[in-house]
């Protein structure tokens, strides 16, 4: 019987997923190893279908589809129930959108219960220069050869970098008044004007990024 224990579908699959992370876990405690750095870790797609399969065996869970509600709600739940930290997969941001859809992927991301991002397929070829591979939103890497480098950096690694400083913002906001993640969006959603059944933050510009995080940093400095 076929099987994998990367983004579990099957129920084999989801066994399969529990036997070697117990494995892990339960050598990592034998040697006595910090389970800081021998971190027991699962890519999950479908939490919808996680259940309690992982429950006090798993220390950290990347979760595809964080741009879903209904799939990042049901991850915050499984965390708060089982003690299971939240990490969100995916691409770092469609080729044809601009630089602060990316931004907005990871803050949205934080708002909703993610404490870390990681990038899938971020390394390119040549051809990655000229056409954007099948898998939109990749190839943040790719040789330089062609213009006497070692490699080529794509622009949304600084977007990339633009979120994480927003988001570090938003984490002294949040230490300074005690708010919580939901709350924090909620605030945004309202300073922004926006309809609370979209769910999440899309389509700003550079400008309104800006000023929402000068306001944010004016909050922080002037309480």
């Amino acid at each position: 019987m076929w099987w994998t224990t990367d983004e579990p579908y099957h129920w084999e699959d989801w066994l399969a997923l529990q036997f070697f992370t117990r494995l892990w876990t339960t050598g990592r405690k034998q040697a006595a190893k910090p389970a800081g750095i021998w971190t027991a870790r699962a890519d999950i797609s479908r939490p919808q279908w996680q259940g309690r399969v992982l429950e006090g065996i798993v220390d950290q869970v990347y979760y595809g589809g964080f741009q879903d509600w209904r799939q990042s709600k049901r991850a915050r739940i499984i965390s708060s129930d089982q003690d299971i930290g939240i990490r969100a997969y995916g691409n770092a941001g469609d080729h044809w959108q601009p630089n602060t859809a990316t931004v907005l992927k990871f803050v949205n991301a934080w708002l909703d219960g993610a404490d870390g991002f990681l990038t899938w397929q971020t390394i390119g070829n040549n051809r990655s220069l000229d056409v954007q591979e099948s898998c939109q939103g990749n190839a943040l890497f790719v040789p330089g050869d062609r213009f006497g480098l070692p490699v080529v950096g794509d622009l949304r690694i600084k977007a990339i970098r633009n979120a994480e400083q927003f988001i570090e913002y938003l984490v002294m906001l949040q230490k300074k008044f005690g708010y919580s993640r939901p709350q924090i969006k909620s605030t945004l959603m309202n300073v922004l004007s926006l309809d609370p059944d979209e769910k999440q933050i899309r389509g700003l510009n550079n400008e309104q990024l800006y000023k929402l995080r000068r306001l944010i940093v004016e909050l922080i400095a002037d309480s």
